[in-house]
């Protein structure tokens, strides 16, 4: 079962009546979509504007939407869960679909005002492959969320990506030069392998949108 906590917040009651509903039919994998265009949903110690900042939106017509876990709450979930027999693997969806951690810390996006849009119309939401401090970012999220789950799998998203920014950005172009790629989708490739090898030394296994 996947939720998306990103697009709209729910609160801790509902989910463990979610995880009830699931353990009472048997369903032993919750999927949990925590970071999108959206919103940032997941407490990161070392980052806590992603929560202060990425965890609330305005609406077009002026309302704010917003919410977080904790790590408490968290781990609560885990718990709750693993109690039912069920196992939650995050998701945080990168390189795009990221406007939340964009807005937040806007150093993260190549340093151009892209008007380049992804299909659900949002502009700099991608993250810079070719700036190597986004990939000690990643480290120090993901070093934070292995802390909170025991997945074996974590899901990285990596679907809907806006190549667009890549083409303009000298940094991404010069890291093209560099491996020799003629294509961007290789600056894709490069992402994703990176934050595998993130992952797989915290003896996480990656998973990813097709």
């Amino acid at each position: 079962f996947m939720l998306d906590c990103s697009r709209h917040f729910w609160s801790m009651d509902k989910l463990k009546q979610i995880l009830d509903y699931m353990a009472s039919i048997k369903m032993n994998v919750f999927h949990w979509h925590l970071a999108d265009d959206q919103g940032w949903r997941m407490e990161i110690k070392k980052y806590p504007k992603l929560t202060e900042v990425g965890a609330v939106r305005t609406e077009g017509e002026g309302t704010t939407h917003g919410g977080f876990y904790t790590q408490e709450e968290i781990k609560d979930i885990v718990k709750y869960a693993a109690d039912r027999n069920i196992n939650i693997i995050p998701e945080i969806d990168l390189p795009g679909h990221s406007k939340a951690v964009a807005v937040t810390y806007p150093e993260i996006v190549c340093d151009i005002d892209s008007k380049h849009l992804s299909v659900q119309g949002e502009s700099n939401n991608v993250w810079c492959v070719g700036r190597e401090e986004n990939y000690e970012m990643l480290e120090n999220i993901i070093s934070e969320m292995t802390t909170l789950f025991p997945s074996k799998i974590y899901h990285i998203g990596a679907d809907e990506v806006n190549m667009n920014s890549w083409r303009d950005c000298g940094v991404c172009q010069n890291l093209m030069k560099e491996k020799d790629m003629k294509e961007l989708v290789e600056l894709q490739n490069h992402f994703v392998r990176r934050v595998e090898k993130i992952l797989a030394k915290h003896g996480k296994t990656m998973a990813g949108w097709d």
